[in-house]
Protein backbone atom coordinates (compact mmCIF):
# COMPACT_ATOMS: atom_id res chain seq x y z
CA UNK A 1 0.00 0.00 0.00
CA UNK A 2 0.98 3.41 -0.59
CA UNK A 3 1.98 5.96 2.46
CA UNK A 4 -1.35 7.79 1.88
CA UNK A 5 -3.54 4.97 1.29
CA UNK A 6 -2.75 3.71 5.29
CA UNK A 7 -3.00 6.65 6.73
CA UNK A 8 -6.93 7.45 4.84
CA UNK A 9 -7.86 3.74 6.46
CA UNK A 10 -6.72 4.74 10.09
CA UNK A 11 -8.49 8.19 9.52
CA UNK A 12 -11.61 6.72 8.04
CA UNK A 13 -12.40 4.29 10.75
CA UNK A 14 -11.29 6.71 13.27
CA UNK A 15 -14.59 8.66 11.87
CA UNK A 16 -16.63 5.43 12.11
CA UNK A 17 -15.82 4.96 15.75
CA UNK A 18 -15.80 8.88 16.90
CA UNK A 19 -19.14 9.45 15.04
CA UNK A 20 -20.54 6.60 16.69
CA UNK A 21 -19.59 8.11 20.12
CA UNK A 22 -20.98 10.93 19.60
CA UNK A 23 -24.65 11.07 19.89
CA UNK A 24 -25.70 12.06 23.03
CA UNK A 25 -29.55 11.28 22.85
CA UNK A 26 -28.17 8.08 21.66
CA UNK A 27 -26.74 7.10 25.12
CA UNK A 28 -30.42 7.24 26.31
CA UNK A 29 -30.63 4.20 28.98
CA UNK A 30 -33.24 1.85 26.96
CA UNK A 31 -35.78 1.76 24.35
CA UNK A 32 -39.32 2.70 25.21
CA UNK A 33 -40.17 0.53 22.17
CA UNK A 34 -38.17 -2.66 21.67
CA UNK A 35 -35.84 -2.21 18.58
CA UNK A 36 -37.51 -3.28 14.71
CA UNK A 37 -35.87 -3.37 11.34
CA UNK A 38 -36.68 -0.32 9.26
CA UNK A 39 -36.40 0.43 5.53
CA UNK A 40 -34.30 3.02 4.11
CA UNK A 41 -34.76 5.04 1.24
CA UNK A 42 -31.80 7.82 0.62
CA UNK A 43 -31.08 9.60 -2.09
CA UNK A 44 -28.67 12.44 -3.13
CA UNK A 45 -28.44 15.35 -5.63
CA UNK A 46 -25.34 17.68 -5.78
CA UNK A 47 -25.86 21.83 -6.02
CA UNK A 48 -23.08 21.93 -8.17
CA UNK A 49 -23.42 19.95 -11.31
CA UNK A 50 -19.85 20.08 -12.06
CA UNK A 51 -19.06 18.39 -8.58
CA UNK A 52 -17.80 14.78 -8.96
CA UNK A 53 -19.86 12.46 -7.10
CA UNK A 54 -19.53 8.74 -7.34
CA UNK A 55 -22.52 8.27 -4.89
CA UNK A 56 -26.08 9.34 -5.96
CA UNK A 57 -27.87 6.79 -4.72
CA UNK A 58 -30.67 5.38 -4.50
CA UNK A 59 -29.43 3.77 -1.64
CA UNK A 60 -32.13 0.87 0.05
CA UNK A 61 -31.56 -0.92 3.08
CA UNK A 62 -30.49 -4.38 2.26
CA UNK A 63 -31.97 -6.98 4.06
CA UNK A 64 -28.96 -9.16 5.33
CA UNK A 65 -27.59 -5.79 6.38
CA UNK A 66 -25.41 -6.32 9.32
CA UNK A 67 -26.89 -3.26 11.74
CA UNK A 68 -30.49 -2.26 11.26
CA UNK A 69 -32.18 -1.41 13.81
CA UNK A 70 -34.69 1.40 15.10
CA UNK A 71 -36.06 1.92 18.37
CA UNK A 72 -38.11 4.56 20.19
CA UNK A 73 -36.09 5.87 23.47
CA UNK A 74 -37.52 6.48 26.78
CA UNK A 75 -36.70 10.31 26.08
CA UNK A 76 -38.72 10.67 22.93
CA UNK A 77 -36.19 10.13 20.91
CA UNK A 78 -36.27 8.09 17.89
CA UNK A 79 -32.77 6.37 16.96
CA UNK A 80 -32.10 4.64 14.30
CA UNK A 81 -28.97 2.71 12.76
CA UNK A 82 -28.33 1.04 9.74
CA UNK A 83 -24.58 -0.40 8.40
CA UNK A 84 -24.56 -2.67 5.36
CA UNK A 85 -25.76 -3.02 1.20
CA UNK A 86 -23.27 -2.67 -1.66
CA UNK A 87 -22.12 0.31 -2.04
CA UNK A 88 -21.98 0.92 1.85
CA UNK A 89 -23.88 3.00 3.57
CA UNK A 90 -23.77 3.68 7.21
CA UNK A 91 -26.68 6.26 7.81
CA UNK A 92 -26.77 6.81 12.00
CA UNK A 93 -29.89 8.70 12.65
CA UNK A 94 -32.18 10.91 15.61
CA UNK A 95 -35.90 12.68 15.58
CA UNK A 96 -35.72 14.65 18.34
CA UNK A 97 -39.45 14.46 19.92
CA UNK A 98 -40.88 17.62 18.85
CA UNK A 99 -40.58 16.54 14.71
CA UNK A 100 -43.07 13.35 15.93
CA UNK A 101 -46.07 16.28 17.81
CA UNK A 102 -46.87 16.46 13.85
CA UNK A 103 -45.87 18.91 11.04
CA UNK A 104 -42.61 19.83 9.51
CA UNK A 105 -39.72 20.20 11.96
CA UNK A 106 -35.83 20.73 12.15
CA UNK A 107 -35.65 18.59 15.18
CA UNK A 108 -33.30 15.60 13.31
CA UNK A 109 -29.84 14.67 13.20
CA UNK A 110 -27.99 12.72 11.03
CA UNK A 111 -24.82 10.90 9.73
CA UNK A 112 -24.20 9.37 6.48
CA UNK A 113 -21.16 7.47 5.08
CA UNK A 114 -21.24 6.07 1.93
CA UNK A 115 -18.43 3.44 0.36
CA UNK A 116 -15.70 1.51 2.00
CA UNK A 117 -13.47 2.80 1.83
CA UNK A 118 -14.91 6.56 2.32
CA UNK A 119 -16.31 8.32 -0.74
CA UNK A 120 -18.45 10.33 0.91
CA UNK A 121 -19.65 12.13 4.13
CA UNK A 122 -22.25 13.74 5.22
CA UNK A 123 -23.89 15.79 8.28
CA UNK A 124 -26.71 17.77 9.64
CA UNK A 125 -27.63 19.00 13.21
CA UNK A 126 -28.97 22.24 13.51
CA UNK A 127 -29.92 21.07 17.16
CA UNK A 128 -27.08 20.32 18.25
CA UNK A 129 -27.78 16.44 19.53
CA UNK A 130 -24.30 14.91 17.89
CA UNK A 131 -21.28 17.41 17.73
CA UNK A 132 -23.80 20.79 16.82
CA UNK A 133 -23.35 22.20 13.15
CA UNK A 134 -22.19 25.89 12.98
CA UNK A 135 -24.89 28.24 12.16
CA UNK A 136 -26.11 28.44 8.23
CA UNK A 137 -24.27 24.91 7.88
CA UNK A 138 -26.86 22.95 6.94
CA UNK A 139 -30.54 22.92 6.70
CA UNK A 140 -33.23 19.81 7.72
CA UNK A 141 -36.70 19.29 7.75
CA UNK A 142 -38.14 16.16 8.83
CA UNK A 143 -41.86 15.18 8.44
CA UNK A 144 -43.53 12.18 10.72
CA UNK A 145 -46.71 10.25 9.62
CA UNK A 146 -47.71 7.34 12.24
CA UNK A 147 -49.73 4.60 11.14
CA UNK A 148 -51.54 1.63 13.23
CA UNK A 149 -47.92 -0.37 12.40
CA UNK A 150 -45.02 2.32 11.33
CA UNK A 151 -44.03 5.39 11.49
CA UNK A 152 -42.08 6.99 8.83
CA UNK A 153 -39.47 9.91 8.82
CA UNK A 154 -39.55 12.19 5.31
CA UNK A 155 -36.42 14.42 5.94
CA UNK A 156 -35.28 16.80 3.18
CA UNK A 157 -31.77 18.41 3.78
CA UNK A 158 -28.80 20.34 2.53
CA UNK A 159 -25.34 20.24 3.81
CA UNK A 160 -22.01 20.16 3.14
CA UNK A 161 -19.95 17.14 1.66
CA UNK A 162 -17.37 17.04 4.07
CA UNK A 163 -13.79 15.89 3.77
CA UNK A 164 -11.91 13.17 5.14
CA UNK A 165 -10.22 16.02 7.73
CA UNK A 166 -13.83 16.99 8.75
CA UNK A 167 -13.55 20.18 6.21
CA UNK A 168 -16.31 21.12 3.66
CA UNK A 169 -16.24 21.11 0.22
CA UNK A 170 -17.26 24.47 -1.17
CA UNK A 171 -20.81 23.03 -2.54
CA UNK A 172 -23.67 21.22 -0.38
CA UNK A 173 -25.48 17.76 -1.05
CA UNK A 174 -29.25 17.73 -1.22
CA UNK A 175 -30.24 14.77 0.61
CA UNK A 176 -33.74 13.32 0.77
CA UNK A 177 -34.14 10.41 3.00
CA UNK A 178 -37.46 8.16 4.26
CA UNK A 179 -36.78 5.62 6.97
CA UNK A 180 -40.04 3.24 7.88
CA UNK A 181 -39.81 1.82 11.34
CA UNK A 182 -42.48 -0.61 12.41
CA UNK A 183 -44.05 -0.10 15.60
CA UNK A 184 -45.53 -3.62 16.14
CA UNK A 185 -44.19 -7.23 15.67
CA UNK A 186 -40.90 -6.17 16.38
Amino acid sequence: MSRFVVPFVVLASLIVVVGCGQTTASSAPSAALAPTRPTVDLRLAHSDPGAAFPDSGPFVSDPSATMNTCAKLDDGFWKMSYSGGEPYLRLDLLVGPKAIAGGPSEDVSAEIIIGSPLTTLLNFDQPGYRSGDAPGRSTAVVETTSSADAISFDIAATTPRAKVDFTDYPYSVDVNLTVVCPTTGS
